[in-house]
């Protein structure tokens, strides 16, 4: 029996139970199917969440509470989530640790979405002018935890002589007192949340976005080929007169292996349907290249090679 998905609940008609597979509602209607989404990177995956549950009545959609990429990966890897994003080198580093086993890893990529930037804030009159003049400076990042290993920002401060285990971990309120004050030179911000604008309006005239580029930079890059050179468009925020060289970390949209092609398939060809109206939340993801998107480091789930090779096709 062929089961029809339609565009949007397939994105997330996926691994229900076998016992609410069988069961319906005293009225026969037919069972509401239970989905799991890793809720890292918040910004993006909790509007998308939001938006199923309204618009999608007959699916169940919950949110796992996962912290960072390791714990999104590690959920879907667990079975206890279906879909997620996660950091390309937290996907990788599971994929090539499983796959070196007998029982290989179950993760399967969906689309590569556009590297997330790293933002480093600087106030104008603290005599930073290059990304290494942060070392020895009173440096915070956002709340919660210090930079987790293997994250960019913990490589960044390393790689120009920062320990990571130095820098506060603060509010973003507490952040932008920070700045304003003078207790603090530098924050970091991993990805540009729009609802942030408010809270940073207000440092346009003491503080700046500073270039994250150099040597130690370029040796940085040439050690962990996930991170990428980005440009952040001049239209960033209020007040930016040039676009910004920083670095990014690929973010990639993974599910597992054992999920229909049919509803893979569907929920890719959704992704980009429903792209435009989330990609607000962080500028650069504005410019999503699709040509690049179906080059996951690790093996696309068939249901999503068969949407980019048919894409590819209708050309």
């Amino acid at each position: 029996m062929r089961i029809r998905v339609g565009l949007v609940g397939a994105v997330f008609a996926v691994l229900a139970c076998p016992a609410c597979a069988r069961r319906g509602d005293a009225h026969g209607k037919p069972p509401r199917q239970v989905v799991r989404f890793t809720t890292a990177f918040g910004p993006f995956v909790n509007p998308l969440v939001e938006d199923y549950r309204r618009t999608l009545p007959d699916v169940d959609v919950r949110a796992v509470p996962t912290a960072d990429s390791a714990a999104a990966v590690a959920a879907i890897e667990g079975g206890t989530a279906d879909f997620g994003l996660a950091y390309a080198d937290a996907v990788y580093a599971t994929y090539a640790t499983h796959a070196s086993r007998r029982s290989a890893t179950v993760l399967r990529g969906v689309s590569v979405l556009e590297p997330l930037p790293l933002y480093v804030l600087t106030r104008k009159n603290s005599g930073i002018e290059r990304v290494g003049d942060i070392r020895g400076r009173r440096i915070a990042v956002a709340a919660p935890g210090v930079l987790a290993s293997w994250s960019l920002g913990d490589l960044l401060l390393r790689a120009v002589g920062v320990d990571p285990a130095s820098v506060r971990s603060l509010p973003r309120t507490e952040l932008v007192t920070g700045l304003t004050d003078g207790t603090l030179d530098a924050v970091l911000i991993s990805g540009w949340v729009q609802t942030m604008r408010s809270q940073f309006e207000g440092l346009r005239a003491s503080t700046r976005v500073l270039p994250v580029e150099g040597a130690p930079i370029e040796q940085l890059r040439a050690q962990y080929p996930f991170i990428r050179p980005v440009t952040v468009p001049r239209v960033l925020y209020a007040g930016q007169e040039h676009p910004v060289r920083t670095v990014g970390m690929d973010v990639l949209v993974v599910c597992r292996s054992d999920l229909s092609e049919a509803v893979v398939y569907e929920a890719t060809k959704h992704l980009f349907i429903a792209y435009p109206s989330l990609s607000n939340v962080e500028a650069t993801l504005r410019f999503l290249n699709l040509d690049e998107a179906p080059a996951t480091p690790i093996p696309l789930h068939p249901g999503a090679a068969r949407y980019f090779r048919e894409r590819e096709l209708s050309r």
